[in-house]
């Protein structure tokens, strides 16, 4: 799910921005610090017609995914003919897990946004852990025990607070001007961590720029490897070029298939197991992340290192799980999955079970007021979920 890829998009569907413009319902407000810096970044919403940011006005959930997705750096695609920016953002939620998908009637992405939406969106977009304790918000009874857990690691980081007489209003719509606070509370949030986000998003466009470039051949656009060859030194030690042109030479087809070959950015990559070592005086780094297991098997499951010399990339080595998925994390992955919906109630353990090849298999019951409403099971083996049949129970 989820990573720091691109640069802030500028299109105005959604919302656009009136740098330096005021007015006085903006100067006078307690969020104005946050408004004048979502204006700056490109990322406030459609003003009004005489141009007013309107701080007080509630948002849709639409239009906070879109928010959240910009503030993230996510990639989104340019609609094709006849789509909308607004169906690219929503496709580019659902890719990166936020969101179920966008065909399913269960979301309505135009009814405004509340408080604990927002929370599980924010929990699910910053790979945040789900807490040890429930909130001590004195209305946390008025939320699910699960988005209890998720407020407090977002009110532990200073992402998502409460207000001042200790409630946190679950749900309550969310208001314009808190919609920028969030935004610039996750600005600074992103900048406490820079070391391994600066370098996960050195790979990323790495990922990206090679895709591009040396799909060319696949498409039938042939330019001589040379001419390609100073976009790729950017991000690619000289030792890796020649392993690009050999692919680009030899192989193009597997540029078809960027999840054996760009594994960081197109493999289902687990982006809470990602870390990063610094050698020799942070002239070599090693970046090391888990894949789970999926059904097109473009990318096998395992545990994936990238060494970096000097900012660029060197190469990567593979090594298949040696040992089964702990339950926490299991738990974890499958309170990640967007299948639990805008606000989950509870996830309980029902049982682990060995099929036939010896895996243990997690049956996971979603609970609702009490009762049973789903179930969803997950192989320890290689971290993928689905239904009991596909694990051969």
């Amino acid at each position: 799910m989820k990573s720091f890829v691109a640069p802030f998009l500028s299109c105005t569907l959604v919302f656009s921005s009136l740098p330096g413009v005021v007015h006085a319902n903006e100067s006078t407000h307690w969020a104005y610090d946050a408004i004048s810096a979502a204006k700056e970044n490109n990322t406030s919403f459609r003003q009004t017609a005489d141009h007013s940011y309107a701080p007080d006005s509630k948002v849709t959930y639409r239009a906070f995914l879109s928010m959240l997705i910009d503030v993230l750096e996510l990639e989104v695609d340019e609609p094709h003919a006849g789509n909308s920016w607004n169906e690219s953002y929503v496709t580019t939620a659902f890719q990166e897990g936020l969101i179920e998908h966008p065909l399913n009637n269960s979301i309505n992405l135009d009814t405004v946004i509340t408080r604990e939406e927002v929370a599980v969106l924010l929990a699910r977009g910053l790979n945040l852990p789900l807490a040890d304790k429930a909130t001590s918000f004195s209305d946390a009874e008025n939320t699910t025990p699960l988005v209890q857990r998720w407020i407090t690691s977002l009110s532990e980081e200073g992402i998502l607070n409460g207000y001042a007489d200790g409630r946190f209003s679950p749900k309550k719509a969310v208001t314009r001007a808190e919609v920028a606070t969030i935004l610039a509370n996750i600005r600074s949030w992103k900048q406490q961590d820079d070391s391994l986000t600066v370098v996960m998003n050195k790979i990323e466009q790495a990922e990206r720029t090679i895709l591009q470039l040396l799909n060319k051949e696949v498409l039938d656009v042939h330019p001589p490897f040379s001419e390609l060859e100073d976009d790729i030194l950017q991000y690619y030690t000289f030792d890796r070029l020649a392993h690009w042109k050999h692919l680009y030479e030899e192989n193009p087809g597997v540029f078809l298939e960027p999840p054996s070959t760009l594994p960081f950015s197109f493999a289902q990559r687990i982006p809470w197991s990602t870390s990063i070592e610094n050698l020799n005086g942070d002239s070599k780094q090693h970046v090391s992340f888990k894949v789970i297991g999926t059904e097109s098997g473009y990318a096998k499951p395992g545990i994936y290192t990238y060494s970096l010399v000097q900012g660029k990339i060197d190469g990567f080595t593979y090594e298949p799980y040696a040992q089964p998925f702990t339950d926490d994390e299991m738990k974890r992955l499958v309170l990640d999955d967007p299948l639990l919906g805008k606000v989950p109630e509870e996830v309980k353990l029902i049982e682990k079970q060995t099929n036939d090849a010896g895996r243990i298999i997690f049956h996971y019951g979603l609970y609702k007021n009490g009762k049973l409403v789903n179930q969803i099971w997950g192989d320890s083996s290689h971290g993928q979920f689905g239904q009991k049949e596909f694990f051969g129970l």
